[in-house]
């Protein structure tokens, strides 16, 4: 690769438009992402002669004609363009050490994947460990996975069977070991493809326990397949030194509500205009993302609560006026926005006037959230930065 062994490597770009994902393709499709990341960064840091590792892309962006999806858009980011996070983002956030990052690669749902086959699912986390749960039902503890170099190696689940087999049907370890890994081949390959090896461990399981073809059937229904029974709450439980640091359950959802975060509250009117970037998600009653809520979400603007409680004041002197009604803010783009894969965004900016004002976000299936922004005048801020100076 290079000519001067005494200089290191770096790697400049990786992955990109070798994989480009949007936050609403399916979720194999949303994991394989993610876990290219890790394996590029995995295998830089554990090579030794690499001094650094760039991946493209940080967030999705608009681009010219001629590339992108047909739509103007690069979908190479780890962050979609408003800067919601997919799930390649956690992989780099799980290196952190200070905030708990816990971040599953799937909904576990069977009905969104060719029959029913989940596969390896893999979770992104700066745990120690990570506890899997069926049903309140303790199953396992999740294994470390293929990777070598990683601060925090994303975790393989393979095994969501695990104690069931010994706690709910009674069976002798003996027996669950048996068992446990055709039940699980099962779940990888289907039934019917089950690797000879299998099929043959199951005829012996079966005659040495003495089990009907119903028996393994339920089995499989239960444990693998799941199809027309009780839908299933699955919990990923995170420690850290023996303490619970972050949880995750997954389940079909019920409600959805919005949660926007804007990057700031308080914005400053100088020589140009100031913005801030609101990141929009909706999430189920667990505070997942639903990633195939694609509502359409509307942004409107209103007084804010200070502005409102002047002109009340105003409205009861006889002699004044119901004050200043001025723009204090704009709404940079379109009044209404589609979900994509569950998230989308928007953008304010000061208009000349201090004041407060008021975001109002909304759909037609959750309630509104509002968010509260002052706006003051630069001039001012320096004049109060002078006083405090002065009173110092």
């Amino acid at each position: 690769v290079t000519p001067d062994m005494k200089k290191a490597l770096l790697i400049s770009e990786s992955n990109g438009h070798m994989y480009p994902t949007k936050t609403f393709d399916d979720q194999a499709h949303r994991q394989e992402h993610a876990l290219r990341h890790a394996r590029v960064l995995d295998a830089a840091m554990a090579d030794g002669g690499h001094v650094g590792c760039y991946q493209w892309c940080m967030f999705d962006y608009a681009t010219h004609k001629d590339f992108g999806s047909g739509d103007g858009i690069c979908y190479h980011g780890v962050m979609d363009s408003f800067r919601n996070p997919k799930l390649a983002a956690a992989l780099y956030a799980s290196q952190g050490e200070e905030v708990p990052v816990l971040e599953i690669g799937s909904s576990m749902d069977i009905g969104d994947y060719p029959g029913g086959m989940i596969g390896d699912v893999y979770v992104f986390t700066n745990a120690e460990e990570v506890e899997l749960y069926k049903n309140d039902r303790f199953v396992t503890k999740l294994a470390t996975g293929p990777f070598k170099a990683l601060a925090h190696k994303p975790l393989k689940v393979d095994d969501t069977i695990g104690a069931l087999l010994e706690s709910v049907e009674g069976f002798s370890e003996e027996k669950a070991d048996a068992l446990r890994p055709i039940l699980l081949s099962a779940g990888r390959n289907g039934i019917n493809n089950l690797p000879l090896a299998d099929k043959l461990k199951m005829a012996y399981a079966m005659q040495r326990y003495k089990l009907s073809y119903e028996d393994g059937v339920a089995l499989y229904k239960k444990y693998v397949g799941n199809w027309g029974g009780e839908s299933t709450v699955w919990r990923f439980d995170a420690k850290t030194a023996g303490h619970l640091v972050a949880s995750k359950t997954l389940c079909p959802t019920h409600k959805l509500h919005l949660e926007a975060t804007p990057s700031h509250t308080t914005l400053t009117e100088g020589e140009v205009y100031d913005m801030a970037a609101i990141r929009v998600r909706l999430l189920d009653e667990n505070g997942n993302v639903a990633s195939y809520a694609q509502l359409p979400v509307s942004f409107s603007l209103a007084a804010g609560k200070a502005k409102k409680a002047k002109k009340k004041d105003a409205e009861k002197n006889s002699e004044g006026g119901a004050g200043d009604d001025a723009a204090v803010l704009a709404i940079v783009g379109p009044d209404i926005a589609t979900a994509e894969g569950g998230m989308c965004g928007t953008y304010v900016r000061t208009c000349g006037n201090a004041g407060t004002a008021a975001l109002v976000i909304s759909t037609p299936q959750t309630d509104p959230v509002t968010i509260e922004f002052t706006v003051v005048r630069k001039d001012e801020v320096q004049k109060d930065a002078f006083r405090k100076d002065v009173d110092a």
